[in-house]
């Protein structure tokens, strides 16, 4: 296992299980259609694993991350056009912008993506054990 994988491993291992909430639905420069995320043991998680694998700061790291759970990208072809996307997200999970929910996170993982365009690919699982 790869010297930063092994890094990650260990984070998880002393970080303890946390709350994660899915908020409404928002997008990234009307590219990207989304459900934020927030918690802070996700937070806190992010930011250590940004330093035990010595990533610099960059465009998408600690103050600038915006956790969140992808639900269509519009550079990517869509059956549909992208405006009906956007507004199917929208009352699909309209009762989101009303009261986020809950979930407990236990696990992290890691994607890997081969080849551009393709589907990431699970390559390690690790439990919040802390």
């Amino acid at each position: 296992m790869p010297q930063q994988a092994l890094a990650c491993r260990e984070v998880c291992r002393r970080t303890p299980p946390f709350d994660l909430w899915l908020g409404g639905v928002q997008t990234f420069r009307g590219r990207v259609i989304y459900l934020a995320a927030s918690g802070k043991g996700l937070s806190a998680l992010h930011a250590a694993l940004v330093a035990a694998v010595g990533t610099p700061a960059g465009e998408f790291e600690l103050d600038n991350y915006h956790p969140h759970l992808t639900l269509a990208l519009g550079y990517r072809p869509v059956r549909y056009p992208w405006p009906d996307v956007l507004a199917s997200a929208y009352s699909e999970f309209a009762d989101l912008e009303r009261a986020a929910v809950t979930c407990q996170v236990r696990d992290a993982a890691l994607f890997r993506k081969d080849v551009p365009g393709q589907p990431y690919l699970e390559a390690a699982r690790w439990a919040l054990d802390g």
